[in-house]
């Protein structure tokens, strides 16, 4: 039987080799990778590596799909709902930030909206943004994955 705490060991291993050489980061068969594009991909491993490694403190065998399915829907409804509330600013910001280079460096920028800043339940801040919840979507995949490619053995 398949532990989903293995996984989550495996994973973390994984992300913590990828992190520790970032220059290696490749993207197979596209050619050349931008810089803007490794520091994506480094900040993305970063918050799985905290994410798999908050995951491990907590976890209890078996509960890893709840905890992150859990996990989602809280920090959905939590984004949502900044999202409502700074709706106007946002809309601004982004308004602004689409602006030609040429025109925007003219105009004042407009004030940026507050950061989705979570707190969990040890009082640890989490950014929850579109990157934040594609980490948390693309570990539940990974795991779900694993989980049924291990039990069909």
């Amino acid at each position: 039987m398949p532990s989903d705490i293995e996984f989550l060991q495996q994973r973390l291993a994984l992300v913590e080799r990828e992190l520790a050489q970032p220059n290696e980061i490749q993207r197979q068969g596209r050619g050349p990778i931008c810089h803007s594009d490794l520091v994506h991909r480094e900040i993305a491993y970063r918050r799985e590596a905290r994410l798999l490694q908050k995951l491990l403190a907590k976890a209890r065998p078996g509960s890893v799909l709840h905890m992150l399915t859990a996990w989602r829907q809280t920090l959905g409804q939590f984004a949502k709902n900044h999202r409502t509330e700074h709706k106007e600013a946002i809309r601004a910001y982004d308004e602004w930030s689409e602006l030609p280079h040429h025109i925007r460096v003219r105009v004042t920028a407009p004030p940026k909206p507050p950061t989705p800043r979570y707190f969990d339940h040890n009082g640890a801040p989490w950014i929850v943004d579109d990157g934040l919840m594609a980490v948390v979507d693309g570990l539940t995949e990974r795991l779900q994955k694993w989980l049924e490619e291990n039990t069909e053995i």
